[in-house]
C-alpha cells in the first residue's frame, strides 16, 4: 500500500510538471513576465512593477494607461503589440533613457505628454493608423532628428513636438488638418518642414523659435494665428532664419505685424486671393528683394513694407485702392514706382527716405499725395503727375532731386511746403529748374519756391490771379518772368532778391505790388507799370542796382515807403496824373535827373527823395523838379545841398517854402514863385550863389530876413 501511494504521488507530481512545461512552451517567457504588469479586464495597462530595461507589453493590452512607466529612467526600449489603440496621458513621461519604441499599426491616439522629456528617443516611426497626437506628446524629446507624420493623423495638438532640440526635418501627411498652439515651437534645429495640402488650421506659436528656412503654407489653410510664425520676440531665431515664404490664397489678409522684423526673409509670394496687407506686416524685412503682389490686392496698410531695405522692384497691382502711411518708407533699394489708377490717396510718408528711388509715376486716379509722401528721396529726379490729382500735402517732394515738375491743372490744394521745406540743406533747392503751375490754383502759395537756387523757368497759366508772399524770393537763377493776363496781385517779397531777373512784363489787370516784392533784383533794367496798378508797397523795387527807367501808369495812387530806395542807376522816372501819395524814402539815393510830380499828388513825404544824407546820390544828379500843386508846402530842407538842381517849377497852390528848402542849390539860376505864395522860411534860398533872377508875387508877405542870405547876385522882380 505504501508503495502504491508513493507511485500515485510521483505520478501526480510528474503530471503537474508536464503541464507546467506544456504551458511554458505554449505561452513562452512572457507568461512569467506578465506578473510585472497590471492589466484590467478592459485591457488597460494600469501598472508596471518590473525593472527590465527592454520592455515588451503583453498582448492582451489595448490601452497603455496614464503614467504607467512615468519616470522609469532605466527603460531603453519598448515593444508595443498590435492591438494597442491608445497610449494615454504621461504613459512614458520622463523616461530619459528610452531610445527606441515600436508602435503597432493598431495605434490611433497618443495622449497628453505621453513621451514627454524622453531625451534619448532618437527615432520614432508613427504608424499609419494614428489619428491624434496629443498635447506635449513628444515635447522635449531632444534626440529626435527626423519626423514623418502619417496621412492618417488629423490633429497634432499643442506643443506636441515643442523643444525637440535636434529635430531638423518634418514632413506632414496629407490627412493633417490642424497644428495646435506651439506644435513645433523651440525646435532650435528645425530648418525644413513640409506642410501638407489639406492642412486647415495653424495655432499660435506653432513654429516660433524654430529656424525654418522656407515656409510654403498650403492654400487649404483657412485659419492661422498671427503668432504662428512670429512670437514678436526679438530673440526668436525664426526671425533670422526664414528666407522664403509662400502665403496661402485661402487667407485673404496678411495680419498686422505678421512678419515684422524677419530680417532674413528674401522672397515672398502672395497668390491671387490675397486682398489686404495689414500694418507692419513685412516691416523691417531688410533682406526682402523679391516680392510678388497679386492682382486681387486692394490694400497695403500702415508701415506694411517699411525698412525693407533690399526691395528693388515692386509692381503694384491694378486693383490696389489703398496705399497706407509709411507703406514703403525707408526702402533704400527701390528705384521705380508706378501708382495704379485705382489708388485714390498716397498715404503720408508712404515712400519717405527711399534713398535710391529715381522715378515715380502717379496715374489719373490718384487724388491726393499725402504729407511727406516722397520726402527724403535724394535720388528722385523724375516725377510724372497726372490730371485728376487734387491735393499735394506738406513736404510731399522735399529733400528730393527733382529737375522739373508739371503740376496738373486739376490740383486745387497744395501746401506751401509741398516742394519747399525752406531748409538750406534741402537738395531740391539746388536741382529744381522748371515748374508748370496749375490753373486749379489761382494763387501761387506763400513761399512756395522761396530759396530755390536752380529755378530758372516758371510757367504761370491763365487763371492765376495772385503770387503769394515770398513765392519766388531768393531764386537767383530766375531770369525772365511771364505773368498771365489774369494776374491782379503780387504780394510782399514775391521776387525778393532774384538777383538775375532781367525783365518783367506786368499784365493789364495787375492792381497791387506788395512790400519788397522785387527788392534787390540787381539785373532789372526797366519797369513799366500798366494803368491798372494802383498801389506799390514799401521797398517794392528797393536796391535794384541796375534799374534805369521806371514808367508809372495812370491808375497808380500811392508809392510806398522806400519803394525805389537805393536804385543806384535809376535816372528816369515817368509819373502819370492820378498819383496821390509818395511815401518817405521812395526815391532816396537814386541818380534821378528829373522829378516831374503830377499835380494830382496831395501827399509828398519830406523824405520822399531826400534823406538829408550827404552821400545821397540824388543830391548830385537831380536837375529839374516840378512840384505838385496839391502839396502846398515845400518842407524844411527839402532840397538842401542839391548841388545839381537847375530848374524847379513851383505851381500855383504852394503857399509856403520852408526853412533851408533850397539852401546851397548853387546851380539854380532863376526862379518864379507862384501867385498865392505867402511864406518863405529862414535861409530858404541861402547860399544859392548861382541864383540871378527871382520873380516874387505880391502875396509873399511873410519872408524871413535871411531867406536869401548869400545870394549876392540875386535880382528880385516884384510883381
Amino acid at each position: 500500500m505504501k508503495n502504491g501511494k508513493t507511485i500515485r504521488f510521483v505520478w501526480r507530481e510528474s503530471l503537474c510538471l508536464l503541464l507546467l512545461v506544456l504551458v511554458f512552451s505554449l505561452l513562452g517567457a512572457n507568461a512569467f513576465a506578465d506578473s510585472q504588469f497590471t492589466v484590467d479586464r478592459a485591457g488597460v495597462l494600469t501598472g508596471f512593477k518590473g525593472t527590465d530595461r527592454d520592455i515588451v507589453i503583453p498582448d492582451n493590452v489595448r490601452v497603455i494607461g496614464p503614467g504607467v512607466f512615468a519616470g522609469k529612467q532605466g527603460i531603453t526600449s519598448v515593444t508595443i503589440p498590435d492591438g494597442v489603440t491608445k497610449i494615454d496621458t504621461k504613459a512614458f513621461y520622463g523616461c530619459t533613457g528610452l531610445r527606441w519604441v515600436d508602435l503597432p499599426e493598431s495605434l490611433t491616439e497618443i495622449g497628453y505628454q505621453a513621451f514627454y522629456n524622453n531625451d534619448a528617443l532618437y527615432e520614432i516611426s508613427l504608424p499609419g493608423s494614428l489619428r491624434t497626437i496629443g498635447e506635449g506628446a513628444f515635447s522635449d524629446c531632444g534626440a529626435l532628428t527626423e519626423l514623418v507624420i502619417p496621412d492618417s493623423v488629423h490633429t497634432i495638438d499643442k506643443t506636441a513636438f515643442s523643444s525637440c532640440s535636434r529635430l531638423c526635418e518634418v514632413t506632414l501627411g496629407r490627412g493633417v488638418r490642424k497644428l495646435g498652439n506651439g506644435a513645433f515651437t523651440r525646435c532650435i534645429s528645425l530648418t525644413d518642414i513640409s506642410l501638407n495640402d489639406g492642412l486647415e488650421e495653424i495655432g499660435a506659436n506653432a513654429f516660433s523659435y524654430s529656424p525654418i528656412i522656407e515656409l510654403d503654407i498650403p492654400d487649404s489653410v483657412r485659419k492661422m494665428d498671427v503668432s504662428a510664425v512670429n512670437s514678436n520676440n526679438t530673440s526668436d531665431v525664426l526671425r533670422t532664419s526664414l528666407k522664403k515664404l509662400h502665403w496661402p490664397a485661402s487667407i485673404p489678409t496678411v495680419p498686422i505685424s505678421q512678419f515684422n522684423g524677419f530680417r532674413a526673409l528674401e522672397t515672398v509670394v502672395l497668390p491671387e486671393g490675397v486682398t489686404e496687407i495689414k500694418g507692419s506686416a513685412f516691416q523691417g524685412c531688410e533682406s526682402l528683394s523679391s516680392l510678388s503682389l497679386p492682382q486681387s490686392l486692394f490694400s497695403i496698410g500702415y508701415q506694411a513694407f517699411r525698412d525693407c531695405k533690399s526691395l528693388r522692384d515692386i509692381s503694384l497691382p491694378g486693383q490696389l485702392r489703398e496705399l497706407g502711411e509709411l507703406a514703403f518708407s525707408d526702402c533704400d533699394a527701390l528705384t521705380t514706382v508706378y501708382i495704379p489708377d485705382r489708388v485714390r490717396e498716397i498715404g503720408d510718408r508712404a515712400f519717405m527716405y527711399c534713398d535710391r528711388l529715381q522715378s515715380v509715376t502717379v496715374t489719373s486716379g490718384v487724388q491726393k499725395i499725402g504729407i511727406s509722401a516722397f520726402s527724403g528721396c535724394p535720388a528722385l529726379d523724375d516725377v510724372v503727375l497726372s490730371e485728376g490729382l487734387k491735393a499735394i500735402e506738406a513736404n510731399a517732394f522735399t529733400y528730393t532731386a527733382l529737375r522739373e515738375l508739371r503740376i496738373p491743372d486739376s490740383v486745387t490744394r497744395m501746401e506751401s511746403s509741398a516742394i519747399n521745406s525752406n531748409k538750406v540743406d534741402d537738395p531740391l533747392r539746388n536741382t529744381l529748374k522748371k515748374v508748370w503751375w496749375p490753373t486749379g490754383l489761382p494763387k501761387v502759395t506763400d513761399k512756395q519756391f522761396y530759396g530755390m537756387m536752380a529755378l530758372d523757368k516758371v510757367v504761370l497759366p491763365e487763371g492765376v490771379t495772385a503770387i503769394g508772399a515770398g513765392a519766388f524770393g531768393e531764386c537767383p537763377s530766375l531770369r525772365v518772368v511771364e505773368f498771365p493776363s489774369t494776374l491782379t496781385e503780387i504780394q510782399a517779397r514775391a521776387y525778393y532778391h532774384c538777383e538775375n531777373l532781367t525783365a518783367v512784363t506786368f499784365p493789364n489787370r495787375l492792381r497791387t505790388i506788395g512790400d519788397n516784392a522785387f527788392y534787390d533784383c540787381d539785373r532789372l533794367i526797366a519797369v513799366v507799370f500798366p494803368d491798372s496798378v494802383t498801389t506799390l508797397g514799401s521797398a517794392v523795387f528797393s536796391c535794384c542796382d541796375r534799374l534805369a527807367t521806371v514808367s508809372f501808369g495812370s491808375g497808380l495812387k500811392a508809392i510806398g515807403t522806400s519803394a525805389f530806395d537805393s536804385c543806384t542807376n535809376l535816372e528816369t522816372v515817368n509819373f502819370r496824373h492820378g498819383l496821390e501819395s509818395v511815401a518817405s524814402n521812395a526815391f532816396t539815393n537814386c541818380p534821378i535827373t528829373e522829378l516831374l510830380f503830377p499835380d494830382s499828388v496831395t501827399t509828398l513825404s519830406a523824405t520822399a527823395f531826400s534823406t538829408k544824407r550827404n552821400n545821397d546820390i540824388m543830391r548830385t544828379t537831380l536837375r529839374k523838379v516840378h512840384w505838385p500843386s496839391g502839396v502846398n508846402t515845400i518842407p524844411d530842407s527839402q532840397f538842401l545841398d542839391f548841388a545839381a538842381l537847375e530848374e524847379i517849377e513851383i505851381p500855383r497852390g504852394v503857399v509856403t517854402v520852408g526853412p533851408n528848402a533850397f539852401t546851397r542849390c548853387r546851380c539854380l539860376t532863376e526862379l518864379v514863385l507862384p501867385d498865392g505864395l505867402r511864406n518863405i522860411g529862414a535861409k530858404a534860398f541861402s547860399q544859392c550863389t548861382g541864383l540871378r533872377t527871382l520873380s516874387l508875387p505880391a502875396t509873399a508877405t511873410n519872408i524871413n530876413l535871411n531867406a536869401f542870405e548869400g545870394c549876392d547876385s540875386l535880382n528880385i522882380i516884384y510883381r
